[in-house]
């Protein structure tokens, strides 16, 4: 989980995964403040992945938020459920649960992605 979320240890999102900023940035960024799911769909290679990166990037130097409450995590390349990565997640990483203290940011990428249990 550390290697998908090194802003944990270095409070900043590697530049090389920042890109370009398009409009559409602008636009989901209105919608951080409520409590909600945005899901991001489109072509593979769209830029999906980047945009998510934008706003962590976004979230950590403007925004205020602690590293430790954004979790970002590819189901392409490691195989969990949802509900174990959240266990996990709270245990070792938050100490707490989701909604204890601080806003939690989730950004799950390729989660539609079939999984083993």
């Amino acid at each position: 989980m550390y290697d998908f979320n090194p802003w944990w240890k270095t409070s900043s999102v590697p530049k090389g995964q920042v890109g370009k900023k398009r409009g559409v940035f602008d636009e989901i960024l209105s919608f951080l403040d409520f409590r909600q799911i945005i899901i991001l769909f489109g072509l593979r290679r769209a830029g999906k992945t980047t945009l998510m990166y934008q706003l962590i990037d976004y979230l950590l130097k403007k925004g205020g938020v602690e590293p430790f409450r954004i979790l970002y995590f590819s189901f392409d390349e490691q195989a969990f459920s949802l509900s174990k990565l959240l266990e996990i997640y709270q245990q070792d990483i938050l100490r707490q649960g989701l909604y204890e203290q601080a806003r939690t940011y989730l950004f799950l990428d390729k989660a539609g992605k079939p999984t083993k249990q």
